[in-house]
């Protein structure tokens, strides 16, 4: 199982393969929005789905996007919430506020946040 972002760093240096699959784990998101959690969840049913019909094979293939996708918004907010640059968070400040007045980019936002695109 190859790492789904530069802080994960799979198994530890020689370890043995582990045969049995791993949903990645959702601990090295950012809490916001609950991410880590929902998708934990949801690598936790979509593993029994897999074990169930006996389809292991696509398991990783098909919750490893979502593992990217999901550290990638975490980093994004990361860096827009932690920016040190005067200019860059007042423009922050000053965008953020009228960008959550458009009702399609708030609903989007909310909707990633909350993991609920990933079923």
């Amino acid at each position: 199982m190859t790492p789904c972002c530069s802080r994960c760093a799979g198994p530890p240096r020689g370890s043995a393969p582990d045969p049995a699959p791993q949903a990645p784990e959702g601990l090295h998101f950012s809490p916001a929005g609950g991410q880590g959690m929902n998708t934990g969840i949801q690598d936790g049913y979509a593993l029994g789905r897999a074990l169930a019909t006996g389809d292991l094979d696509g398991y990783e293939a098909r919750r490893r996007p979502v593992a990217r996708r999901v550290a990638a918004l975490t980093h994004r907010m990361t860096r827009a919430a932690t920016a040190r640059n005067p200019v860059l968070r007042a423009a922050r400040n000053a965008l953020l506020p009228l960008l959550a007045r458009i009702p399609a980019l708030r609903d989007r936002l909310a909707t990633e946040l909350a993991g609920l695109n990933y079923r």
